[in-house]
């Protein structure tokens, strides 16, 4: 067969629908795979921020829908040429064959109050600083170490960029600190994320902020409305009744 059919013949292939599908399985699996890396990767840079300073403000979003794509294209053109009486001369030409790939995540980033204090509360625990200030953890980390196992803390290393070992599985970086989880640890890097999706997956439970002397507070002797962090409970403030929305760690008062 002479070459220009078989080229014609490897180019069809290529361009055949059952490549288009076979190409567009493993971009699907490859894209469904970096899930747990993006899960893994934000709850590491997340303890390089808390090992630097534990008072910092979370941060975590979720996956909420993904996208992939296949694109293939293969341009082609031809003339045939005729005398009176027979056939005389026919071209075929073949433009460039492209493929385009395109992968994408959209991100959903969690900004509810009290599903940040929860995680922040979480990460304070894991390094190993816990807060019993304003607001108070206890409530929430009782609540949390109740699940899977409970709470795993200090199994990360940390220091330098040089510091990470060769066998270090995962790393976390926050302004020049590094973290990181060698393999005989990942299980508690496993169990601490999933705490943090737990958190991220809560229903919503928060009030809309009312602004101070509307309906819910404002007014002598009126009640503010405020809401627990941890558990999302509207409640009255009678101890501060113009001000509005009030952050609590706990379930009462005070």
């Amino acid at each position: 067969m002479p070459a220009k059919p078989i080229a014609i013949v490897i180019l069809a292939f290529i361009a055949s629908p059952g490549c288009t599908h076979n190409q567009l399985r493993r971009s699907t699996l490859n894209t469904s795979s970096t899930l747990t890396e993006m899960q893994y990767q934000q709850v590491l840079d997340n303890l390089a921020m808390f090992v630097q300073n534990s008072g910092s403000l979370p941060f975590f979003a979720l996956n909420s829908k993904g996208n992939v794509q296949i694109s293939d294209s293969l341009a082609a053109n031809g003339s045939l040429n005729f005398s009176p009486r027979a056939f005389t001369t026919g071209m075929l030409g073949l433009g460039p064959a492209s493929r385009a790939v395109t992968e994408n995540w959209d991100l959903q980033p969690t900004l509810t109050p009290n599903k940040l204090l929860k995680m922040r509360c979480l990460y304070q625990a894991a390094v190993g600083r816990p807060s019993k200030e304003c607001p108070d953890c206890t409530p929430a980390l009782a609540i949390e170490s109740t699940k899977l196992c409970g709470i795993p803390n200090c199994f990360f290393g940390w220091g330098g960029k040089h510091d990470i070992p060769k066998d270090a599985s995962y790393v976390g970086s926050y302004k020049g600190t590094y973290v990181w989880v060698t393999p005989d640890k990942l299980d508690s890097l496993t169990r601490l994320t999933l705490l943090v999706l737990d958190v991220a997956t809560e229903n919503d439970t928060l009030p809309s902020a009312l602004p101070i002397g509307s309906a819910g507070g404002g007014g002598p002797g009126g009640g503010g409305r405020s809401f627990s962090p941890f558990d999302g409970t509207p409640r009255l403030n009678p101890y501060q009744p113009s001000s509005g929305i009030q952050f609590f760690p706990n379930s009462s008062p005070r």
